[in-house]
C-alpha cells in the first residue's frame, strides 16, 4: 500500500527558517549587547580571525608582504596584537593579499563591521532572484553558519558570494561566470573539484574564463607584492600538507580546530590515521565520480540543483575545511525552497533535511566534539543522497532558473 507524504507549502517552508534566523539573531545579541556593553569580548568583536587578515593587511601596506608567509615573523606580530601566543598560521595564496589590503585603510573595528555589511550586501545583491525575490525569503538566507563566519570575520561568506554569483550566471553568461569561479583562487582547496565540474559538464566558455582570471590575480599579485610571497606560499604548501598529517589535523596546529570532515570523523572513531586517509581519498573517488557523470545525470545544467550538489560533493571531497566554509552550501540548499514557485509544496522529509542541514553548524559547535566531527559529514553525505535517491523532492527551478 503506498502511503501519501505529508507536505508543507513554500510560504510555511520560507516563515519556518526566517522565524529560526530571526531567534538565532536576537540570541546572539541578548548575549552580545551586554559583554559589549562592559567591554568585554561580544559575538560581533573582531576575533582573532579577522585581527589575522588585519595584520596581513598592515603588513602588506608598509611594504612587508613577504613576513605574512613566514610563520615564525607573522605569528609574534600577531602575539603582540592580541597579548597571548597566536595559534593562526597563514594559509592563503598571495592573490587573496589583494582583498585584504584595503582592510587597514579602516581601524581595526571599522575594518570588521564595513566587511560584515559590505560582503552582507553583495551576498543579497548576487543572490536576488537567484535564490530569493521576497525580504522574507532573504532574511530565511541567513542560517547560523552565516551569523558564526560574521562573527569569527571570516571568509566564508564571501567565498558563497564568489560561488553562488558563479552558479547563478552559469548558463546566461558563462564569461561572467567563469570570473566568479576564478576568482575563488582565494581559497582553492574549496574548488579542487571545479575543474572536473567544467569540462565534464561542457562548461567550457566559464572553464576558460576561470583560467585566464586566476592566472590575472596571480599576475597582478606577483605584479604588486613581488616573487618572495609566491615562493614561501609553495614552500609552505610543500612543508605543511604534501606527506604531512596535518589536513586530518594529527600531531600539529590543525588538531585543535573543529575540522567537521570524513577524514576527521574517522579519526574520532579511533581510527589510524592511514585508514582516515584511505577513507577520506575513497569519499574524493566518489564525489569525483559523481562529478564526471554531472552531465549525463543532467544536473550540471541546472545551476541551483548543480550548485547543491557540486558544494555537497566538494566539501565531502576535501580533508579539510571549516564550519564558516559551510555558508555556500546550506544557502544554495535553501535556495531549493526559496526560489520554487509560489505553488510549490515540499515533502516533509525535504524540510527535515534541510533543517538539518541549516543547524549542522549549532549541532556540532554545541556538542562534544567527537559528535560534531560524526555528525557533520554524515548530514551532509546523507542530505546528498536524499537528493539523488529522490529528485522528485527537487522543486521545479531546473534549467530554466535564470537560464
Amino acid at each position: 500500500m503506498h502511503m501519501t507524504s505529508f507536505t508543507l507549502n513554500k510560504r510555511t517552508v520560507v516563515f519556518i527558517f526566517a522565524l529560526l534566523s530571526v531567534v538565532m539573531a536576537a540570541g546572539i545579541l541578548s548575549v552580545s549587547a551586554p559583554l559589549y556593553a562592559q567591554g568585554e569580548r561580544a559575538f560581533f568583536t573582531p576575533r582573532e580571525d579577522f585581527r589575522v587578515f588585519y595584520i596581513a593587511s598592515e603588513l602588506i601596506n608598509v611594504g612587508r608582504p613577504a613576513d605574512i608567509y613566514q610563520p615564525a615573523l607573522f605569528l609574534k606580530r600577531l602575539s603582540q596584537e592580541l597579548g597571548h601566543e597566536g595559534i593562526f598560521a597563514w594559509f592563503y595564496p598571495p592573490p587573496y593579499l589583494l582583498v585584504l589590503q584595503p582592510l587597514s585603510w579602516l581601524s581595526l573595528k571599522n575594518a570588521y563591521f564595513v566587511s560584515i555589511v559590505l560582503q552582507w550586501a553583495l551576498f543579497l545583491s548576487v543572490t536576488y532572484r537567484f535564490l530569493w525575490k521576497r525580504p522574507l525569503e532573504a532574511l530565511a538566507l541567513s542560517s547560523p553558519v552565516m551569523f558564526m563566519a560574521f562573527g569569527w570575520g571570516q571568509n566564508g561568506v564571501l567565498m558563497a558570494i564568489l560561488y553562488l554569483g558563479a552558479f547563478r550566471f552559469l548558463k546566461i553568461c558563462p564569461l561572467l561566470s567563469g570570473f566568479f569561479f576564478g576568482c575563488c583562487v582565494i581559497k582553492p582547496h574549496l574548488g579542487v573539484l571545479l575543474p572536473v565540474f567544467l569540462l565534464a559538464g561542457r562548461h567550457y566558455k566559464s572553464c576558460l574564463a576561470a583560467c585566464l582570471t586566476a592566472v590575472l590575480l596571480g599576475v597582478v599579485s606577483w605584479f604588486l607584492y613581488g616573487t618572495t610571497p609566491w615562493l614561501l606560499y609553495g614552500h609552505m604548501l610543500v612543508d605543511n600538507f604534501i606527506g604531512s598529517t596535518k589536513a586530518l589535523g594529527i600531531g600539529n596546529i590543525m588538531g585543535i580546530f573543529p575540522i567537521p570532515t570524513v577524514g576527521k570523523m574517522m579519526l574520532s572513531f579511533g581510527v589510524s590515521a592511514a585508514l582516515a586517509k584511505l577513507v577520506q581519498l575513497l569519499v574524493f573517488a566518489y564525489c569525483f565520480y559523481q562529478i564526471c557523470n554531472a552531465k549525463r545525470d543532467g544536473w550540471s545544467q541546472k545551476p541551483l540543483v548543480a550548485a547543491v550538489y557540486f558544494s555537497l560533493l566538494s566539501l565531502l571531497a576535501i580533508p579539510y575545511f571549516n564550519l564558516y566554509d559551510y555558508v555556500f552550501a546550506v544557502s544554495a540548499a535553501l535556495g531549493l525552497v526559496l526560489a520554487a514557485p509560489e505553488n510549490k509544496h515540499f515533502d516533509l522529509r525535504l524540510v527535515v533535511g534541510l533543517l538539518l542541514v541549516f543547524f549542522i553548524p549549532v549541532i556540532h559547535m554545541t556538542s562534544i566534539r567527537l559528535t560534531g566531527f560524526i555528525i557533520t559529514p554524515l548530514l551532509m553525505g546523507l542530505f546528498y543522497l536524499q537528493l539523488r535517491c529522490h529528485p522528485e523532492y527537487l522543486p521545479e527551478v531546473g534549467a530554466t532558473n535564470l537560464a
